[in-house]
């Protein structure tokens, strides 16, 4: 052992005359480099000889393990007290000349795995390299041989010149926690260190043990690796404050209860990379603020003592490839000082495996990524908070506790409008219930606190205001859930696209839990292209929030509804893709206001799209087929201002049915084979416009109005309906029916069973039809049906043309073919028949009660000027005619009015006075047959010319 103290005395010497060659150099800023190579050659001699004396060494121990166990233990103390006493005076040596001794450069090639090969003095990399070995540290304690090291970096290190400490690889125990300090690498490859059982201690501290230092104070700090096991204590391994420009990397921090693995606070730069962090145990009493395995905190006495207070913003925060298992959460806050966010986080490619709460909170935050990480087997996923009632502190607390003075403001301050929050590219299975939380599950959940006013919760008084998050972007996840997928709520300006939710349903789940939530007036949402697997409900927006953008999303098999718009707005709903869900496909409801649903394909489920109570101004273009009830439902008193070119197909009952509610135009819808009825207008509901719309194969009726308004129906093709084309009945309001086409009806074409207005059917077409073309019997005669221009073509010689039961009737210009009688009007009708076009009918003519009425023509009509002022008219009588009236007009093609109504068919003459002299006036007469309360009138007559004396 004494040779070993000759030799780094020796090794001194060399050393100090290196240092007295580089001082007394002719050129010192350049060394005589034959000066220096002299020097390591003299080095790497004494490195053999030592090599020797080694040898000798290990003979010498031999030989004195054949001694006695008394002397041994002699020895072993001599041999200890004399080590340290030539270590102890050679680093105070050392020390004393640390300023005036050349380093020895090693180059960039250096193998860091030959470490302990490297003298001491070394710069490798650019660090001044400190060695601590096992024997140092077998000769003291980890916690003294490493200390020394790090309290030498403190007083040595520099920018331009840091220390880096190498810990020789071994299983320590750790009676005392150690401080670092700026500009030092501290690596632990191989490492373990052990706290002892029953310490209270931090395992290592960034400072002095009372800390009172302000800023981002120190600087430039590495802890690599190592395995720090706090051995089921109660303490934070490693607290980081008041620092810039850090890393940890390659470390395993495990095995603590109700404390933290990590803590840090008023950093500027900070990576944690490559990490392992397990096993932190909480008990049922465990405070809250225990959770996190790493907790991004502030900077104030009762979160972190050790340190001053400050408000001193948490910045550039990186965490990445690091592993979090068997802890409550991985990483996040659940404290802040308000106005002052935790700014640019990036936590990215972390893995969170079997966590009792969820992996990351984020409290406060703004410019954060959370990116390409993946979570299993956790309750709950990504929660990010603007703030919250409980744990948020005023800047003032912080200068009172650190008498630092601070600028943020302790007033409500309006949040920035883009905070530029980034989720994405995560990979989410989160099951099971959080223990730790009241709040409902979510894979990732998104938070801002409206405060009406003042708050107290376990921080200090919050005041009153919006603390919205607004600008976030959550997007190319997969999650599988059995809680909430992506939740919002209070959060303005988020985009949601491209994420993959999938669930493991629950038999029987408390609450309703949705793919994709916003809440709380979470505004202005983007969600596009989301794909939604087997959720209880898809898409939600509800209290008084809205999506400009619910598009391209495809949403398979929900229990309840795949979109719902619930007490909120949304600008366009379109191209999604809904299949089989529960109950509706989209479902507008409660005081919702919907602009453009469009371009949705929807099959299956309950109700394709419903409307219950809410404002829409367009549904156009969807596919929508299979609905269990109606494909479009509109109903209690919404409003839809246009309903068209959508595609129906196979509704159960009906393809649009619209109970009270309005809807101003449906439109150039395509309908096939609804159950019961292609459009329903139904209890106290309004409708302007049924146009132009084709109807196939209803099961009933093509278009029907009951206990309704429906004003126009025009256009509209119906065919093959099993019942009537287009049924007006009970106390229904339609003013028009025209153009419409209705094909092939298995029963009555256009049926009439209740007025409430002036009607007018006129120019429509129906062919084919198994019973009558056109059926009134609306009871009432308040109002009068027109009927004109219709074109009716009968299936069989069976069947009547129109037939009228009851009601007023007007009749005119309708071209009836191939049915058994033209026109059929009962004894309850009051009608008023001008001439039709009839062909190829078994009766040609008109049947009033049971007689008919063939088209009567006044023949043989002549007149003159007998007198002055007068024109006289003579015609020949018809028998079966009741009477005649008298048209007259100032030109042979121009309007003629009726100027006298002849009520005996015996009367044949007629004498026109007060005429204009030498003026030719133009009369013709008209026939007309009175049956019962009906009168049918013949052709007109030919005109007659007659100039007056």
């Amino acid at each position: 052992m004494k040779k070993k103290c000759f030799f780094k005395t020796v090794c001194s010497c060399i050393l100090g005359t290196a240092l007295l060659l580089s001082s007394t150099s002719s050129s010192y800023a350049s060394p005589n480099i034959q000066d220096i190579d002299s020097i390591a050659d003299t080095v790497s001699e004494m490195f053999k000889k030592s090599e020797e004396l080694k040898t000798t060494e290990v003979s010498e121990m031999t030989e004195s393990s054949e001694t006695t166990e008394s002397s041994e233990t002699t020895e072993s103390s001599e041999t200890t007290e004399s080590s340290e006493t030539t270590e102890s005076s050679e680093t105070i040596e050392e020390s004393e000349n640390n300023d005036n001794f050349e380093i020895i450069e090693l180059t960039e090639d250096t193998e860091i795995s030959e470490q302990f090969d490297t003298p001491k003095g070394a710069v490798s990399n650019g660090y001044y390299v400190i060695n601590v070995t096992k024997s140092e540290i077998s000769s003291t304690s980890a916690y003294a041989a490493i200390q020394s090291a790090l309290d030498e970096a403190q007083e040595n290190a520099t920018t331009d010149l840091p220390y880096k400490v190498f810990v020789d690889p071994g299983k320590y125990s750790l009676t005392q926690g150690l401080r670092i300090y700026s500009n030092t690498y501290l690596c632990l490859t191989g490492v373990t260190l052990t706290q002892n059982k029953g310490s209270n201690y931090n395992m290592i501290k960034v400072g002095d043990s009372n800390d009172t230092h302000s800023g981002y104070y120190y600087q430039n700090i590495t802890i690599d690796g190592g395995i720090w096991n706090e051995n089921g204590n109660s303490n934070t391994a490693i607290k980081i404050c008041h620092t810039q420009n850090i890393t940890l990397m390659n470390a395993t921090l495990k095995n603590c209860s109700n404390s933290h693995l990590m803590e840090i606070a008023g950093n500027n730069g900070i990576t944690i990379q490559n990490c392992n962090f397990a096993d932190q145990a909480l008990s049922t009493s465990a405070k809250p603020y225990t959770y996190e395995a790493i907790q991004l905190d502030i900077l104030l006495e009762s979160h972190l003592s050790g340190y001053l207070s400050e408000d001193l913003p948490l910045k550039n925060v990186k965490i990445t490839g690091c592993s979090f298992k068997n802890v409550p959460r991985g990483i996040g806050s659940h404290t802040a000082i308000l106005n002052n966010p935790v700014d640019t986080i990036e936590i990215s490619n972390n893995t969170f495996t079997s966590l009792k709460s969820l992996a990351i909170q984020a409290m406060n935050y703004i410019n954060c990524t959370i990116t390409g990480n993946t979570i299993t087997d956790t309750p709950q996923g990504i929660m990010i908070y603007s703030v919250r009632e409980s744990g948020t502190f005023l800047a003032s607390t912080a200068v009172k506790e650190g008498h630092i003075p601070s600028s943020t403001p302790v007033t409500y301050q309006t949040p920035v409008n883009n905070q530029k929050m980034v989720i994405s590219n995560n990979t989410i299975a989160a099951s099971g219930n959080d223990p730790y939380e009241d709040y409902e599950n979510a894979a990732i959940f998104v938070s801002g606190l409206n405060l009406g006013s003042a708050t107290t919760g376990s921080g200090d008084t919050i005041p009153a205001g919006n603390y919205f998050i607004s600008g976030i972007t959550i997007s190319d996840n997969t999650i599988n859930t059995d809680g909430h997928g992506i939740r919002l709520q209070d959060a303005r300006n988020s985009t949601i696209t491209g994420n993959t939710i999938t669930y493991s349903q629950v038999s029987k789940p408390k609450n309703t839990f949705y793919g994709i939530q916003l809440r709380e007036s979470s505004t202005n949402g983007i969600i596009d292209n989301n794909t939604i697997n087997k959720p209880l409900s898809g898409i939600h927006i509800f209290e008084k929030s809205s999506a400009k953008s619910i598009s391209g999303n495809t949403v398979t098999t929900p229990t309840n509804n795949a979109i719902m718009i619930e007490n909120a707005s949304a600008t366009n709903i379109s191209s999604n893709t809904v299949n089989k869900p529960g109950i509706n496909g989209i479902f507008i409801y409660n005081n919702s206001n919907v602009d453009l649903i469009t371009d949705n394909n929807i099959s299956a489920g309950n109700v394709n799209i419903n409307i219950d109570g809410s404002t829409v101004t367009e549904i156009s273009k969807n596919t929508l087929s299979s609905a269990k009830t109606n494909s479009v439902f509109l109903h209690n008193k919404c409003t839809v201002n246009k309903l068209s070119s959508n595609t129906i197909n196979a509704s159960g009952k009906h393809g649009v049915f619209i109970d009270c509610a309005t809807a101003k135009t449906i439109k150039a819808n395509t309908i096939q084979s609804p159950a019961i009825t292609g459009v329903h207008v139904y209890n106290n509901s309004k409708v302007s416009t049924i146009a132009n719309n084709q109807i196939t194969s209803p099961g009933k009726y093509g278009i029907c109005a009951e206990k309704s308004t429906a004003r126009t129906i025009s256009g509209n093709s119906i065919s093959k309906p099993a019942n009537t084309g287009i049924f007006i009945f009970t106390k229904s309001k339609t003013g028009t029916i025209s153009d419409n086409t209705i094909t092939s009806g298995k029963d009555k074409g256009i049926a009439i069973n209740s007025v409430k207005c002036k009607m007018t059917i006129s120019g429509n077409t129906i062919k084919k039809c198994k019973a009558y073309p056109i059926y009134c019997n609306p009871a009432s005669t308040s109002y009068a049906i027109t009927l004109k221009k219709n074109i009716i073509t009968g299936n069989s010689k069976k069947i009547d043309g129109i037939r009228a039961d009851s009601g007023k009737l007007i009749l005119s210009s309708n071209t009836i073919s191939s049915c058994s009688r033209a026109i059929i009007l009962s004894s309850k009708v009051k009608g008023t028949v001008y001439p039709n076009t009839f062909k190829k009918n078994t009766y040609n003519n008109v049947k009033v009660n049971s007689s008919y009425v063939k088209t009567l023509t006044v023949k043989s009509l002549s007149g003159k000027s007998k007198s002055a002022k007068t024109a006289t008219l003579n015609w020949k009588k018809l028998s079966s005619a009741s009477g005649y009236v008298v048209y007259r007009s100032a030109s042979k093609n121009g309007s003629y009015t009726k100027i006298s109504t002849i009520k005996k068919n015996k009367t044949i003459t007629y004498k026109d006075s007060k005429l204009k002299r030498k003026s030719t006036y133009y009369y013709k007469i008209v026939p007309y047959t009175t049956i019962g309360k009906t009168t049918v009138y013949g052709l007109d007559s030919k005109i007659v010319s007659i100039k007056i004396k």
